[in-house]
């Protein structure tokens, strides 16, 4: 039987009169791969502080699995890593994780070209700098990873790359929660998935890899292609998807 590491209950949270999360509810299972879509400003960035324990909520609960020793509860990466810009990036692994040498092997299997070790962390690119801190965030002994955006500015070896390590630590019991706008990683990756839309998860699927490396998801309601293309804020056409309609009982491929 798989562990239960994730468990929310009715969290909200708001800043002055403004609410961002509402009462959402999510569960999660060990191996779980769960990818949180949604347009700017839904509140995918607020609920990963949350879970994090950056961002305290007003309201609701939060249980996590009990980590195994050497274990933390919950890694976090940002699209934007804080890093210390006038050090170099070993000096960075070996400053911000406990685990310098998975660090490191993560690093370069991301990019093997692209040997930015000795390199000042003010002088790197975007992309490089969501590389290390992929590989810093990645390195951590968690039960839960939260990657919000983590393809973000990153080179198509990058990519791929990133899906690989990502699948590879899913296998071997790792739970991911994936903030993206990036459909090809949800696809390779995920076998759940969440619409945020104004602070709340409102469709909840499951997905299913097919041999075409698309997806189908299911859902206990209907809805158009128009509609999943409104919450999500994409352009539908980019989507290689399969919209499985319960109640229509027949397939519509975009």
């Amino acid at each position: 039987m798989k562990k239960h590491i994730l468990e929310i209950n009715q969290l909200t949270k708001s800043y002055s009169k403004q609410s961002i999360l509402n009462n959402i509810n999510l569960f999660l299972q060990e191996k779980d791969v769960y990818a949180l879509v949604g347009k700017n400003g839904s509140g995918k960035t607020t609920l990963l502080s949350t879970i994090a324990g950056i961002t305290k909520p007003n309201a609701g609960s939060i249980h996590l699995q009990q980590p195994d020793i050497g274990f933390q509860s919950v890694s976090i990466a940002y699209q934007s890593p804080s890093l210390y810009p006038y050090l170099n990036c070993k000096e960075n692994l070996y400053l911000l994780t406990k685990e310098p040498s998975i660090a490191l092997e993560i690093l370069k299997r991301l990019n093997p070209l692209d040997n930015i070790l000795v390199k000042k962390v003010k002088n790197l690119s975007f992309g490089q700098k969501q590389r290390l801190g992929l590989a810093i965030a990645l390195s951590k002994r968690a039960s839960l990873y939260l990657l919000d955006e983590p393809s973000n500015g990153l080179d198509i070896e990058s990519y791929n790359n990133l899906i690989k390590v990502i699948n590879d630590m899913s296998s071997n019991g790792s739970t991911f929660i994936i903030a993206s706008h990036e459909w090809g990683i949800i696809e390779e990756c995920c076998n759940r998935l969440g619409v945020i839309f104004n602070g709340t998860i409102i469709k909840e699927l499951r997905t299913e890899r097919t041999k075409l490396t698309t997806i189908q998801l299911k859902t206990p309601t209907t809805f158009t292609s128009e509609e999943f293309n409104s919450m999500v804020f994409c352009p539908i056409r980019e989507w290689r998807g399969i919209y499985n309609g319960l109640i229509k009982e027949r397939e519509v491929i975009c």
